[in-house]
């Protein structure tokens, strides 16, 4: 056991400092692991935004595509369409969040615009293939194929949205998920204090209390996480609900002047035998909805159309614990009776889909959970690293006696650093196929998938066996460092790169790093600890290493399914680098030649 006393260290500190400096790496850390939480759950929340956003004015801006192909079955030419930008300007109207609207020949040429600038320009050919472009000046863009009786695609009918809306909602939800995060913090701070205080003497002459200090952290980490998953999921659930519910009102409100052009025309709801057909299509753009349902003045159902969806039969049971209920939108249909008189003449209602509400809801708790998860080995991982700083730091003579501890040092190096390769690891064959999309290749493409990873581990075979020859002759810090360059250059060409051939190269760099590393690291234990200690010592690397491949893993691919793969590559290569200062601020004394090595081990 190591004791903290004068005689130890001339430098010995009063406890309440070593207290303070616990507390604030402590907090330090459960900031980036909420942090993280937070990034997360905000991502999280917006991709399910967009993809609510996005269909619910798929099917509101469905219209245009309507009354284009009404017009072509009618005769009309769509190079020759008298009343194309008032029909345009109308719809625009009704819709404030429509930017703009176009008409796109086959040949790629735009033929109607609102924009004037953009009249008689073309647009990429490939969009016409897509059924939405992201991000285009301002907003997605919503494409529609326009087809004649015979099915040919005679235009394009294209809508702009404004994602303005969008953006606001997800950084309002940003700003309450970061002010959650600092009310846990502050609450995590108080039970560290007085956990701290109580639970891990600090004076002189009694033993450094490692455990407790490990169990105090970890469990204020545990607890804090709960709290803040728990409070998220609740906070989560009422923003969904609003969003989804302005989703489906938006829908039934498109419903609605559809229903009363033709309640306008004289008809009656029980007459109108083509509806459901109209119900079902907007059904099939429109997850968040379960039921659509018209009905009398009585609220008795005349038409009803209900979701075949396979996500809407599943119950997930941690989803329900949110939402356990269901949430109906009705907007009155209106029509002119006898002496120009309005009467309600029934009733459109929409019925909000809790099976998708609880899906998206369960997903952000086990979100949550494994980030709990992870966060928790990533602590732990700190915390060691910090313990042995304070031991060297104030107990340097003891540590000393007992056989050096510096090997814990080269674990932590290992485990920032394969936390970093290791993001980018699982998807790989994944971006290689998407990379090879378009590319003319005779070969599979599943055989080529496959090549990075076996480039990656060709090049790591031979770089192993180079990196061993260089520790033994120049000390093992050249061919670590120089491999953690290497790996960051390489993720940084991973993400950046879009020629597939050029893809594998990179993984083959990134290889070629990780071998050196890997293997100076194990050379640093062997050359270093000593006969007693050497198994002990390779063990605590070992264990390192495996919270860096578990934790990388488990983020990387969180992180790629709702940002994409490059910025990952890209974010892979920060990590990497962290390994640099680490190494480079508290292992310098140990870069030693094995001459050196060989002269201070003569001496001693």
């Amino acid at each position: 056991m190591t004791t903290i006393n004068s005689t130890a260290s001339p430098k010995a500190p009063r406890a309440i400092s070593l207290r303070i400096e616990i507390l604030l790496l402590s907090l330090l850390v459960l900031f980036m692991a909420q942090g993280f939480s937070t990034l997360l759950g905000t991502l999280s929340f917006q991709k399910s935004y967009r993809e609510i956003f996005v269909s619910g004015n798929r099917v509101v801006a469905g219209e245009f595509q309507h009354k284009l192909e009404r017009a072509v079955r009618f005769g009309k030419k769509i190079d020759n369409f008298y009343g194309m930008e008032a029909l345009m300007s109308s719809i625009r109207d009704n819709n404030p969040g429509f930017l703009n609207l176009e008409v796109y020949l086959p040949n790629g040429e735009i033929a109607y615009s609102l924009d004037e600038k953009r009249k008689g320009g073309s647009t990429p050919r490939e969009w016409l293939q897509q059924e939405t472009v992201e991000d285009v000046e301002g907003g997605p863009l919503l494409l529609f194929p326009v087809r004649d009786f015979s099915g040919n695609q005679v235009a394009t009918a294209a809508v702009l949205i404004d994602d303005s809306p969008l953006h606001a909602k997800v950084w309002a939800h940003f700003i309450d998920q970061l002010k959650l995060t600092l009310m846990v913090l502050a609450g995590a701070a108080t039970l560290m204090i007085v956990g701290l205080r109580l639970l891990v003497p600090l004076q002189k002459g009694v033993g450094f209390p490692r455990r407790r200090l490990l169990a105090v952290v970890v469990a204020a980490t545990i607890l804090s996480q709960s709290v803040f998953m728990v409070l998220g999921a609740f906070s989560m659930r009422d923003v969904f609900l609003q969003v989804v519910e302005e989703d489906v009102s938006k829908v039934t409100v498109q419903l609605e002047r559809d229903l009363e052009s033709l309640l306008s025309k004289g008809l009656s709801l029980e007459k109108l035998s083509s509806v459901e057909g109209m119900l079902g299509k907007v059904m099939e753009g429109a997850p968040s909805i379960a039921v659509l349902r018209i009905t009398g003045p009585e609220r008795k159902a005349i038409h009803q159309v209900e979701s075949h969806d396979p996500i809407q039969s599943a119950q997930p049971w941690l989803g329900r614990l949110l939402v356990d209920r269901q949430i109906d939108i009705a907007v009155p249909l209106h029509q002119q009776a006898d002496g120009g008189r309005e009467v309600t003449a029934g009733f459109i209602t929409s019925s909000v889909s809790g099976t998708f509400l609880q899906q998206q809801l369960q997903e952000f708790w086990l979100n949550s959970l494994t980030v709990m998860l992870v966060s928790m080995l990533f602590i732990t991982e700190v915390m060691l690293f910090f313990l042995l700083y304070v031991r060297l730091k104030y107990a340097a003579a003891d540590l000393r006696a007992e056989g050096g501890g510096g090997h814990d040092y080269i674990r932590s190096a290992m485990s920032v650093f394969l936390f970093g390769f290791m993001m980018s690891v699982s998807f790989v064959p994944l971006q290689m196929q998407h990379l090879l999309q378009g590319v003319a290749i005779t070969v599979s493409s599943e055989v080529l998938s496959s090549l990075p990873v076996s480039a990656e581990m060709f090049c790591g075979l031979f770089t192993v066996l180079l990196s061993g020859v260089w520790s033994d002759r120049r000390g093992w810090h050249q061919p670590f460092l120089v491999g953690v360059a290497i790996s960051a250059v390489a993720c940084c060409w991973s993400g950046t790169t879009s020629d597939p051939w050029q893809f594998i190269a990179s993984r083959g760099l990134a290889g070629c790093g990780y071998g050196l590393a890997w293997m100076a690291a194990q050379g640093f234990v062997f050359g270093r600890a000593r006969a007693g200690m050497r198994a002990r010592s390779l063990a605590s690397l070992a264990a390192g290493v495996m919270t860096g491949y578990l934790s990388g893993n488990v983020v990387g691919a969180m992180l790629a399914d709702r940002v994409g793969f490059p910025p990952v590559f890209l974010l892979s290569a920060v990590f990497i680098l962290l390994a640099f200062p680490l190494v480079l601020l508290f292992m310098r004394s140990q870069m030693q030649r094995p001459e050196q090595l060989a002269r201070a081990a003569e001496t001693r």
